[in-house]
This record gives C-alpha cells, sequence and structure tokens, in this order.
C-alpha cells in the first residue's frame, strides 16, 4: 500500500480514480474543478479544487497553466495506458520542462513500449490493489516535474500485434475463459474485440480505464459480454443442449407444495438443498461439479397459477417486473408460446444499470440466459454473465386455500468469476459468498412480493415489541432441522412493520435466520452475546468498546472497516446489548452510522456440543448516512437486502471461531 495515497482522504483517492477516466489518451485534461465535480461527483458537496491540490502536493497530478488556462496531467498516465491506434492525440498544451520521465510506443508499429528514461524500466505496476484499501504505488514512480513536449505517445502506427499493459490483466480479453457462447475465428470479430479493448484509455496495469468507469459487476459484462454479445453474436444466438440439474423446490418436503407455504406462512422462505454433483454444458465439454448446495426461495401469492405462469414467462416484461433493469429482449425463441403446456425455449439478453453517485461506480451489466418453460417451471441456464456458470428453476403450484406456491432453486460458480471487480471483492472478502444465495433469492421474490402482495401500512409499533418473535408447532420445528442437517442456513423474511419514531414511522424489514452450530451454549454466547469478542471473529471489526450499564446490559462502541479494493470504508455502530433470559439477548442501535438496527438473539442447546442459533434482525440507514454509505440507497431494496445476506456471513465467522478455539 503506497503511504501517500492511503494517507488523503476517500474522496481524494476516488477523485484520482475518476481523472484517469476523464483525461485524454496521454494523460491531461483541462484543470476546470466544478466541470470535473459534475462528471464524476453531481451529487455530493465537495471542494474538488482543494481535492486536486491534495493529489498535486502528493505528487499524484501536475497542475499547470499556459496562456493562461489551467491544465492536469496525470502523473505516470503514459506509462499505464494503451489509447487505440487511431484514437486523436492530445490537443493539450503542454509545459515547457523535460524533466518528467514519458514512455513513448515504438513508431515502427511493434507496439513495443519505449522509455525515455531507461533507469525507469522497472516502473510500478500502479494497478495492484491492496485488499485493505489504497491503490499500490511505489514513491520513485511519484514525479512532481513537468512533461515533455508532445510525442506520440501509445500510438502506432499500425495496429499492434502484441500488447504488453493488458496481455496479463485478469480481465482481459486474452484471459476469457471458455464460456457457453460458442467460438468464432472470423478475423474481423478479432479486429473489433481488440479495438474495443482499447477504445479507452488504460489505466495502471491491472486497473484499466473500463475498471475505473465501472467499478461494479458492470465490468464483468461491459469489458467481455458486451463485446462477444455484440460482436460476436450479432447474428441469433444458438440454443444449448442441456439437461437441468436443479432440484425441484419441493424435494426435500416430499413433494407436497402445502407442506412448503406452511414453513413460509406470509414470509419469504429461504432454505438449503441437499449436496449433489452436477454437470453442465461447456465449449470444450461438460463441466462437473461436485457438492454443489442449491438454495432455494418460496413465497405464497394471492394469485392463480395462470397469472404467476403469464408473469414469470414474460421474458419481456422483467424489465418493468425487476427494479433497474432496464432492457429484456427475447433474442430466440423456439416452440408455441401459446401453448401453456408445451415446452417453450429463449435466449433473452437482460441489461441491469444501477447509477451511481460516483459515475465510475455505476452498476451496468449484461446477461445472457437461456430459459425453457415446461408445465409449471422455466429452467434457466446462464449463458454469459459476470458469475459465469449457474443454474436456477422457477416453478409455480396450487394451493389448497386457492393461492399459489412460487419458488426460485438456484446455484452459481462464485469461484470462478469473469473480470476484475467481482474476483477483487470475493478475494477481500470471500464469505460474501455466504450471503449471495440469500440476496439472490430476496431480491427476485421481493419483486414477486410487491408484484403480488404489495404493502399496507400496518399501525406503527413501540420499539419494545417493533422484533417479531417465530413461533412454529412441533411439525414445523422437526422440518427446520431437517432442513439444517443439509448444511447451511435457513431463513424467513417477514412482512415489513413500522417502527414507531418522534418524526414519522420508518419502515424496517426483518428476517429471522436459523443455524445448527456445532458448538457448546456457552461457545454461542461467547461468539454472539459478547461484543468484545468481535474483533476475533470478524477481521473487519477494527475495536469494540464496552461500557457496562446500570441495568445490567453493555452500550458497545464498534469501528468497521470494509476494505474493498481500493476503498476502505469506516462504519461506526453503537450497539445496546440487553440479556432477556439466560438464552435470548436484545440488541438495538443508540447512535452510529446505521440509524435503525433492532434484534434478538436466540439460543437453544440442542446437545452438550451442538446449540440451534436463531437471530431475528433488521437495520435501515437514516436519512443522513456517511458518505459513502449513503451509496447503498441507490441499490434495490437497500434497506432489505443487507439485512438477509448478514446473517449467513456472521454463521459462519463464528463457526470458523468456535473451531479454532
Amino acid at each position: 500500500m503506497n503511504d501517500k495515497l492511503v494517507e488523503l482522504c476517500f474522496a481524494a483517492r476516488l477523485l484520482f480514480i475518476g481523472l484517469w477516466t476523464l483525461a485524454d489518451c496521454e494523460g491531461y485534461l483541462e484543470d476546470r474543478p466544478k466541470r470535473i465535480k459534475m462528471s464524476l461527483f453531481p451529487a455530493d458537496q465537495l471542494d474538488v479544487d482543494a481535492l486536486l491540490g491534495d493529489l498535486a502536493t502528493a505528487g499524484f497530478i501536475h497542475r499547470y497553466k499556459v496562456a493562461g488556462v489551467r491544465y492536469i496531467h496525470v502523473v505516470n498516465f503514459s506509462k499505464h495506458q494503451n489509447p487505440h491506434h487511431k484514437e486523436a492525440l492530445s490537443v493539450i498544451p503542454k509545459p515547457v520542462s523535460q524533466d518528467e520521465d514519458v514512455a513513448v510506443r515504438d513508431d515502427a508499429g511493434s507496439g513495443a513500449i519505449m522509455p525515455i528514461n531507461k533507469d525507469m524500466d522497472s516502473a510500478m505496476d500502479m494497478g495492484h490493489m491492496d485488499m485493505r484499501g489504497g491503490l499500490d504505488m511505489t514513491e520513485d514512480n511519484l514525479s512532481h516535474a513537468p512533461v515533455l513536449p508532445r510525442a506520440n505517445l501509445g500510438h502506432a502506427s499500425v495496429l499492434p500485434q502484441t500488447d504488453p499493459a493488458d496481455s496479463l490483466i485478469p480481465d482481459s480479453l486474452n484471459l476469457i475463459p471458455d464460456s457457453l457462447i460458442p467460438d468464432s475465428h472470423d478475423a474481423s470479430l478479432d479486429s473489433a474485440i481488440h479495438a474495443c479493448s482499447h477504445r479507452k484509455r488504460a489505466a495502471p496495469n491491472h486497473l484499466k480505464s473500463s475498471t475505473l468507469r465501472r467499478i461494479s459487476p458492470a465490468l464483468l459484462s461491459l469489458g467481455l459480454a458486451s463485446v462477444l454479445l455484440t460482436s460476436a453474436h450479432a447474428d441469433t444466438p444458438k440454443f444449448v443442449s442441456w439437461n437441468d440439474p436443479t432440484p425441484s423446490a419441493l424435494q426435500p418436503f416430499d413433494g407436497n407444495p402445502d407442506a412448503v407455504a406452511d414453513m413460509a406462512g406470509q414470509s419469504l422462505f429461504f432454505y438449503p438443498q441437499a449436496r449433489k454433483t452436477i454437470t453442465l454444458p461447456y465449449t470444450r465439454g461438460p463441466k462437473s461439479y461436485a457438492n454443489v448446495q442449491y438454495y432455494t426461495g418460496a413465497i405464497v401469492v394471492s394469485a392463480s397459477p395462470d397469472q404467476v405462469a403469464k408473469a414469470l414467462s414474460d421474458f419481456s416484461g422483467y424489465q418493468k417486473l425487476f427494479p433497474k433493469m432496464t432492457e429484456s429482449t427475447v433474442q430466440a425463441q423456439e416452440g408455441d408460446v401459446n401453448d401453456p403446456n408445451g415446452s417453450v425455449k429463449s435466449i433473452v439478453k437482460y441489461h441491469l444499470l444501477i447509477k451511481i453517485p460516483f459515475p465510475f461506480l455505476t452498476f451496468d451489466e449484461d446477461v445472457l440466459i437461456q430459459h425453457e418453460r415446461k408445465n409449471n417451471s422455466i429452467s434457466t441456464l446462464i449463458l454469459k454473465s459476470s458469475i459465469q456458470y449457474g443454474t436456477g428453476r422457477f416453478e409455480w403450484f396450487p394451493l389448497k386455500n386457492g393461492k399459489t406456491l412460487v419458488t426460485l432453486t438456484q446455484w452459481g460458480d462464485l469461484d470462478h468469476p469473469v473480470g476484475f471487480l467481482v474476483s477483487t471483492v470475493l478475494s477481500a472478502m470471500p464469505e460474501i459468498k455466504q450471503a449471495i444465495p440469500s440476496g439472490i433469492e430476496g431480491f427476485v421474490l421481493e419483486s414477486l412480493r410487491q408484484r403480488f402482495n404489495p404493502d399496507t401500512q400496518q399501525t406503527p409499533l413501540p420499539l419494545s415489541n417493533i422484533v417479531p418473535t417465530m413461533t412454529m408447532t412441533s411439525n414445523q420445528e422437526a422440518t427446520l432441522y431437517k432442513l439444517l442437517q443439509q448444511g447451511g442456513t435457513v431463513q424467513f423474511s417477514h412482512r415489513p412493520v413500522w417502527l414507531a419514531t418522534a418524526v414519522r414511522p420508518e419502515k424496517l424489514y426483518f428476517v429471522s435466520s436459523f443455524y445448527h452450530m456445532p458448538a457448546s451454549l456457552d461457545q454461542m454466547k461467547e461468539a454472539f452475546a459478547t461484543p468484545k469478542n468481535f474483533p476475533e471473529i470478524y477481521r473487519q471489526v477494527r475495536k469494540v468498546t464496552s461500557t457496562p450499564l446500570a441495568d445490567g446490559s453493555t452500550q458497545n462502541d464498534v469501528k468497521i472497516a470494509l476494505g474493498l479494493g481500493i476503498l476502505s470504508i469506516p462504519m461506526h455502530l453503537n450497539l445496546i446489548y440487553k440479556a432477556e433470559s439466560e438464552l435470548a439477548t436484545r440488541l438495538y442501535s443508540t447512535g452510529g452510522d446505521i440509524e435503525f438496527v433492532q434484534g434478538r438473539i436466540t439460543l437453544k442447546p440442542t446437545s452438550n456440543k451442538t446449540t440451534l442459533v436463531n437471530i431475528t434482525a433488521g437495520g435501515k440507514l437514516g436519512e443522513h448516512p456517511p458518505f459513502l454509505l449513503k451509496l447503498g440507497k441507490s441499490l434495490p431494496y437497500y434497506d432489505y437486502l443487507s439485512t438477509a445476506g448478514t446473517a449467513p456471513v456472521i454463521f459462519e465467522k463464528a463457526r470458523v471461531w468456535v473451531s479454532k478455539k
């Protein structure tokens, strides 16, 4: 981690990233702070001029003036960029000093990079991402000097055959693994791919400008799938022959949909399937996976099976059904769509767009999916996505009460994502993999709930009664234990409730999560009801200061730092933990960055060495969250999905901690 960079505030670090996307092919741009702010931070009150000054003082940029006009040069930009060979040269005037080292491309057309200063051949890799936050830059390359008069930087007279700056980049086209899309060896395609991969200014080696413009899963298809989908597959996509290995949602319930509905009640119900071995089609042959665990989400909707089938089979209407989906285009179809019992195959292109206040953090992704509708189900196979391999299945079943059970069972290969961002995030925080299944189920089923079971505001509840209490019959409890024996977490996402506050009622989503922990009751109290142990359990928790209160509760000041590549996101929580009984602990926030946190932890010993853990919790950002946390408000169901995904991560971290004691 470069000490100069991490000493700057996060806004300055974000600004530095954005400058790489605004600069021309030689790293120059006009020094116009207001314009830069509107391009990068349109919704935020930041002093961009002062931040530019900080970057200049630290040596990351050079600010200068020619003929009364102010300009910026991104230091060392030319060493880490590959503009397209047809891209126009910079028209910005350069300072006259010739002190700074600049790399130029061999005009003979070889594409080789030729440093002017031979002593600088071992220039640093600016693109290395430290998982604790910050760009890694070597001090020797932080030059304060102006640049040489204009040279033909990075432009070859012919299309280069080799591209040193991106040939080893994990998200470059050279290292894309085979997918379900058939290969094409058309020379025009090769040219199109090369042109697209160089169309934007490349950022430091492992952090290209396309990455900087879209530090989100958008990269995974914008840099990869968008090229292949628009260039390689301008013609009608081809269907893949396959046998869907996705288990039925009813499999753990002996084929009884009413038993699933009985467990779900009015909640969204998420549960694991038994582990199995599956085989998926692959361009170089079948790809097999062992020990795969699918997850199922279930909801009971007030609609007929025909109404559900119509909504789920209308792929072109998904952009109205699911938030942030801006396109759902059927690219190929086989079968009679008017035959409700017939088999219909479809290939559909979806586009997701989640605009973030920082343009370079915007989520902008294309996904290509093959669907096959048969009777009361729709099987899904991923053809192109940031998660390369995965399958799923919608099913719908009539119930005795006249309603319909709708289920989604899905799995995706999270160990082989495409692109820089997801690889970086999953490497930095591998525990996030535990949260993704419930996040996907929650997003899809919450959309269906709002479509078929819309909210009606209830009477606001006082703080003391806000947390739901799960009560189960003996049969339901037996089913819960049966599901937990398959491994993983069982969750119930309750209908929203309203919390009475001094200002106005606040809508909260609560999720009850269950895990059968291989640990004693005392160990579970240490893991879940003793905040001072949190820094040992969760590496993102930096410090916990616990203060005993007169009523026997503790006030806990929790400092958290989430390191996601270039960003280090600080968080502060102030939580009260109060024992309601020997087995139950109530928790709630009294301040900090997440204004509304309410929950209860319940422990139930099932033997001397096993404990059933139940966490029921809900949280919501307030009206004025910290600068970076407010980005979450741009996400769909931001006040719900984070709650659904948190418990599986907590359970896994606690399990690992206990196993080491």
